[in-house]
């Protein structure tokens, strides 16, 4: 693999969305009603996303554990209607409502380069908390004369009297005047 140098940019998130619902219900039938695992109070949105609140336990209806992502945050309530009793079976509609926010993010402003090997990073897009674009070779594909004799470089090193050598710098003579390769 090549190494390539990487312009290195913050994300730049957009504001969340209003809050979304979808729900979908699951016909059931038992000699016991329901329960859900959960908490007894509906979350709280706060700048970062939903927050739990109340107590966590076993209820006829529960507020899920949150999941926040640093795209989505959402919450679901479980919660049941009987349809019918009989002297030893329930029939009942399960119930869950999702409630969520989106955002998207987009590249922010630039902080840097780095340097990383060919597919560390995408060469156009985010990963973690930056948005990479890929620039540039870190070491140009070069051919060194030595001694009459073409050796090429490797990723930052050259063959040199059969022994490995690090390439610290490059140079060039552009007419006649040695400039470091940037």
């Amino acid at each position: 693999m090549s190494l390539y140098i990487y312009k290195k940019y913050n994300k730049l998130y957009s504001a969340w969305s209003e809050e979304k619902s979808s729900y979908f219900e699951v016909w059931g039938k038992g000699a016991n009603l329901p329960t859900y695992s959960g908490y007894d109070s509906r979350p709280v949105w706060t700048s970062e996303g939903y927050e739990n609140r109340g107590t966590y336990g076993v209820w006829s209806s529960a507020y899920s554990t949150v999941s926040n992502s640093d795209t989505r945050s959402e919450y679901t309530m479980s919660s049941y209607s009987v349809d019918s009793y009989d002297d030893t079976w329930y029939e009942w509609w399960t119930t869950r409502d999702t409630w969520y926010r989106t955002r998207t993010f987009s590249k922010g402003t630039y902080v840097g380069e780095v340097t990383a090997e060919e597919g560390f990073y995408p060469d156009n897009g985010a990963t973690g908390d930056y948005w990479y674009i890929k620039d540039r070779l870190a070491f140009p594909q070069l051919g060194i004369r030595v001694d009459n004799v073409w050796l090429t470089s490797e990723l930052g090193w050259c063959k040199i009297d059969s022994v490995w050598r690090e390439i610290d710098e490059i140079h060039i003579n552009v007419n006649g005047i040695w400039k470091k390769s940037e």
